[in-house]
């Protein structure tokens, strides 16, 4: 059984604190990716703040965070640091969720929709067993993993990762996969593993033709696209089988410039300033570290080919 503070009120109560304000929710249109990192650093102070308060919920880490969050935006008192409603949920999700687990388990298990149902009528009973089915493991997975259910925080976080994961403005442009900034921020993270890597001569031209073979089996699912696997790579590498940082690596190349094409743009400019317009309006991202570990990769894959410039 959950124990947690005395004195505390269920946790329906404690939600209904901070949801009762849905009405001035705007799905994070009015806030800037800058006010998000913003945020998510006073998360950070925060979660050391609580630490003392969370031995009072039995080893329920989770739990006590997500109901000592839920107190503490339920304040007025905190309305002034973050004065809209939006910015609470956003606090909310990079303090509770930050790797976006309610959505992630969603994204993987529940993948037969109503409209699917209605669309399948001679399927129908069927199917509607199977979305019960899925809905019940979905629930199960996600009490597992957290101690608790927030379907509310499942739908604010499929809004905050539509907002700052995948932006349909910016699929307009021609060959640019990465969809927002806050991937593109993470591809720039990533590609900092330079610093780590070598070489990739310890992986096999084998295991490189399976780790294509994965991203093109893992982008089939409908559900899946670059960006979520972008998230996969930082958060949850574990869960995409990669034994080192040197096959991380080459995932990450493969997914977002498979045909190297921000090598070919160094290659062909003279001047870092061209190179970085031409590759930001061409595939959407351009940083000096992501461009290392291209060749790095060109040099293993393309030994018999002409070299390319030494002075990378």
């Amino acid at each position: 059984m959950i124990q947690v503070a005395s004195g505390i009120k269920p946790i329906e109560d404690i939600k209904e604190g901070l949801y009762r304000h849905h009405k001035e929710y705007k799905k994070f249109n009015k806030i800037a990716q800058k006010r998000v990192f913003e945020i998510y650093k006073d998360s950070l102070r925060f979660l050391e703040r609580i630490q003392s308060k969370i031995s009072y919920y039995d080893r329920n880490y989770k739990l006590g965070v997500y109901i000592e969050t839920l107190l503490y935006l339920s304040n007025p008192s905190i309305y002034n640091k973050y004065q809209t409603y939006d910015e609470r949920l956003v606090f909310l999700i990079l303090t509770v969720d930050p790797e976006l687990r309610h959505f992630q388990h969603n994204a993987l298990t529940n993948t037969i929709s109503d409209a699917r149902i209605n669309s399948n009528p001679e399927e129908k009973s069927s199917l509607e067993k199977m979305q019960s089915n899925q809905r019940k493991r979905f629930e199960k997975n996600v009490r597992s993993e957290f101690q608790f259910l927030d379907k509310e925080l499942l739908r604010y976080e499929k809004d905050f990762f539509n907002k700052f994961f995948k932006d349909e403005k910016l699929l307009l442009k021609e060959n640019v996969k990465v969809q927002t900034p806050l991937a593109i921020d993470t591809i720039y993270s990533l590609a900092t593993i330079n610093n780590l890597v070598e070489d990739l001569s310890c992986v096999s031209d084998e295991r490189c033709e399976e780790i294509k073979m994965e991203i093109e089996t893992l982008l089939s699912h409908p559900k899946i696209d670059i960006n979520i696997l972008l998230f996969h790579l930082k958060y949850q590498n574990e869960l995409l089988k990669l034994k080192s940082l040197e096959e991380i690596v080459i995932f990450l190349i493969e997914l977002i410039d498979p045909n190297l094409d921000l090598l070919v743009i160094y290659e062909e400019e003279s001047m870092i300033e061209k190179m970085e317009i031409r590759a930001l309006n061409e595939i959407g991202f351009f940083n000096m570290n992501l461009i290392k570990l291209e060749k790095k990769y060109y040099e293993k894959i393309k030994k018999n080919n002409k070299s390319i410039s030494t002075w990378l």
